[in-house]
């Protein structure tokens, strides 16, 4: 009992071991040891058994104010890689990322999500191009995560159930891959993306404007029910008094901002025509871009009144909203007039369009990190 109690306990810190170091980077033995509080000697006995793994090797000789110069250890993160693949109305995405989640390659692909078989083996034949091209050991390659913008009880591939909000039939898509899927929403995974990005958030909500507007939350860098589906924002309706209602049936967020409803406003085939006329002054394109704003504002301005956190913002839309995070600031700055000193609470994610891809392929690199590693 006692031994199986210790057995228990070496397996535990070895994980920590290799979760602390291939998330927050090289360091020091004595800076590690500190940081899991473990003796020296413990942490010797691991870091033996991970570098047989190649896991970890010793690194560059930081300087010493006396006696031998300490040694970072290094993380392999070259040991595995994981490629992520998101469908969305309009394009497909894939990317590439090492045990550190650093992406390797990115892709966009005008392959908008269809259901038929046709549709996913040329999806498969699409990845398995890119990972001829960007993984040359592909014995390294891990699963491939799947995002989806509409996906609804998602599992993983073992029980691939048929996604009754797409009509996707999951057994089918996985048949059409060599390699095994795991399926989730591409908003839950645009967050998990955004906790490795940003790991300094422990909480916080994260808003996806794509073709839909879905969003997660996330807490104790956790997503909070990561395998169900996005939180839909696109649905809340806006206030009666709302100055973008309008007489008829009550409007919804989703009618001003998401990919959808801004190019049937304007008669744009893309977002990314869109972006262009907005450039070049089209007056349509401006309108429906101010009312976008607006609408982004009230629900920035809402989440933070019900959660008290910061709001994340990401998806297609991201780097519109990057370019015009001043205007949104001066809109939320106005609706808190009379209440208290405003204080920004908006970050806009820097991972661009490929969000949801990066956070798809970190699922098996958080498998791999778990429990994976020990099958090295």
């Amino acid at each position: 009992m006692e031994s199986t109690k210790n057995a228990d306990i070496r397996i535990n810190n070895r994980k920590r071991v290799v979760n602390t170091l291939f998330r927050q980077g090289a360091m020091t033995k004595r800076d590690l040891a500190e940081r899991l509080d473990l003796s020296l000697a413990t942490l010797t006995l691991l870091l033996k058994e991970l570098k047989a793994k190649k896991l970890i090797a010793n690194g560059m000789a930081l300087d010493s104010t006396g006696g031998r110069k300490p040694l970072l250890l290094e993380p392999a993160y070259d040991v595995k890689y994981s490629v992520g693949i998101e469908v969305s109305q309009h394009e497909l995405r894939i990317v590439a990322i090492d045990l550190g989640s650093h992406v390797l390659a990115k892709e966009i692909y005008p392959y908008g999500m269809d259901t038929s078989r046709e549709y996913w083996q040329k999806a498969s034949a699409v990845a398995e191009e890119f990972i001829a091209a960007h993984i040359k050991n592909p014995k390294k390659l891990l699963d491939i995560g799947l995002a989806l913008q509409s996906c609804k009880n998602c599992t993983d591939h073992q029980e691939l159930p048929q996604s009754r909000e797409t009509g996707l039939n999951l057994a089918m898509v996985q048949s059409c891959f060599r390699h095994p899927l795991i399926v989730r929403s591409s908003a839950k995974q645009a967050a998990l993306a955004q906790i490795w990005g940003a790991n300094h958030r422990d909480r916080f909500v994260y808003v996806s404007a794509s073709s839909a507007l879905g969003g997660a939350i996330v807490y104790d860098h956790r997503v909070i029910d990561v395998e169900l589906q996005n939180c839909l924002f696109g649905s809340l309706l806006l206030p009666a008094d709302s100055f973008l209602q309008s007489s008829g049936s009550p409007k919804r967020l989703e009618d001003f901002c998401t990919v959808n409803a801004l190019c049937a406003k304007t008669g744009s085939d893309s977002i990314g025509q869109f972006f262009q006329k907005l450039q070049d002054g089209d007056v349509l394109c401006k309108k429906a871009w101010e009312q976008a704003l607006d609408a982004f504002s009230i629900l920035f301005y809402n989440l933070h009144q019900i959660f008290g956190w910061k709001v994340v913002a990401g998806g297609s839309l991201s780097p519109l909203l990057l370019a015009y995070q001043e205007d949104i600031e001066k809109r939320l700055a106005k609706m808190a007039e009379g209440t208290e000193p405003y204080t920004s609470y908006v970050t806009v994610s820097d991972l661009g369009v490929h969000s949801a891809a990066i956070g798809a392929a970190m699922l098996s690199i958080d498998r791999f990190l778990e429990t994976g590693f020990n099958d090295l």
